[in-house]
C-alpha cells in the first residue's frame, strides 16, 4: 500500500470541496429566496468548516458573520451573502483550474 503524499491529500480535499460546494451555494440562494435565515446559517456553518480546513481565511470570517446573522439573529444580509457567493465562485474557479 502506498502512502499518500501531502499534495495528494490536498488535491483530494480540493476536489471534494469543488464537487460539493455548488450544492451548498444552491442552498444559500434558496434560503435567500425563501427568506429562511436558519437554513442560511446552517449552510454557512458547514461551508465554514471546509473553508477553515482549506485555510481560506478571508471567507471563514464572512461565513461566520453570515452564520451568526442567520442562526442567532434570524437575519439574512442579502448584499453580504451575494458578495460571499461571488468570492466563493471565484475560489472554486481557481481550484478547478489548479486541479486540471
Amino acid at each position: 500500500m502506498r502512502e499518500e503524499t501531502d499534495d495528494d491529500f490536498v488535491n483530494e480535499m480540493l476536489a471534494l470541496f469543488v464537487e460539493t460546494t455548488p450544492v451548498a451555494i444552491e442552498e444559500i440562494e434558496t434560503s435567500m429566496q425563501n427568506k429562511t435565515p436558519k437554513t442560511l446559517g446552517d449552510t454557512m456553518h458547514r461551508i465554514k468548516s471546509s473553508l477553515r480546513i482549506l485555510k481560506i481565511t478571508n471567507l471563514v470570517s464572512m461565513a461566520q458573520e453570515l452564520e451568526d446573522l442567520g442562526r442567532k439573529e434570524g437575519v439574512i444580509d442579502i448584499e453580504k451573502t451575494q458578495r460571499f457567493i461571488k468570492i466563493l465562485n471565484i475560489c472554486l474557479d481557481q481550484m478547478r483550474e489548479e486541479l486540471s
